[in-house]
């Protein structure tokens, strides 16, 4: 992946790396020392750094380790995705921030749209429903709505626990307005802080009310 390679270019960058919550290590360009079993522990440590973060931050959408001679700069991504970039501690952090952000969007075009179209085929293939809950069809606004507001409340894996939930809810019966108040009942249970569950029912009230009534 060019824009990972250009990232290690970079003075004072040892490597760099995107990790899939689901999936593993998706793409590296990094030293021998760094091999994928030690690559793949470093990424765990940080999606459970983040998971605890976002107890804490309401938004957490990058995170950096320090050690003795290196610091790791990890910013989320959109499906479960995050960008990881290693270098030296000499290094100012700023600098390395800002271009991690600019590679972000760069990469999230790159991987969303062509490096998994052989995958996003194959789920079209299997489904037509999400192709008419998710994009196009009636729910579109809804369920656009409902995901862009968790970040709001569950920091940056807020999209990953919608679209985990969604699976989970399209797999119990079809998708329909009717049943957006049990993917509600999903996502609180992932929520799980009462306060927190208060605060997104508050968020999304005013555009989906009227399909969560009975509540």
């Amino acid at each position: 992946m060019r824009i990972i390679d250009d990232l290690k270019v970079m003075d004072g960058v040892i490597g760099a790396g995107v990790h899939s919550v689901r999936d593993g290590l998706v793409a590296a360009s990094f030293p021998p020392l760094f091999n994928a079993q030690r690559l793949d522990a470093l990424c765990q440590c940080l999606t459970c750094l983040e998971e605890v973060g976002r107890k804490t931050f309401r938004t957490l959408p990058e995170l950096t380790l320090a050690f003795q001679d290196l610091q790791v700069l990890a910013r989320w991504m959109a499906s479960q995705h995050f960008l990881f970039v290693v270098h030296d501690a000499s290094v100012r952090s700023a600098t390395v921030a800002a271009t991690a952000r600019m590679a972000q969007d760069q990469l999230e075009s790159d991987l969303f749209r062509n490096a998994f179209t052989d995958d996003v085929v194959d789920v079209a293939a299997e489904s037509a429903v999400e192709d008419l809950t998710l994009e196009q069809g009636p729910l579109a606004d809804a369920l656009t709505t409902m995901r862009d507001l968790m970040p709001k409340v569950m920091g940056p894996m807020g999209n990953m626990i919608f679209d985990e939930a969604v699976e989970q809810w399209k797999g119990q019966a079809d998708p329909s307005r009717s049943r957006l108040k049990d993917l509600l009942t999903l996502l609180e249970r992932e929520i799980a802080d009462p306060e927190r569950i208060g605060q997104y029912r508050d968020l999304i009230a005013p555009q989906l009310g009227k399909f969560l009534a009975g509540r």
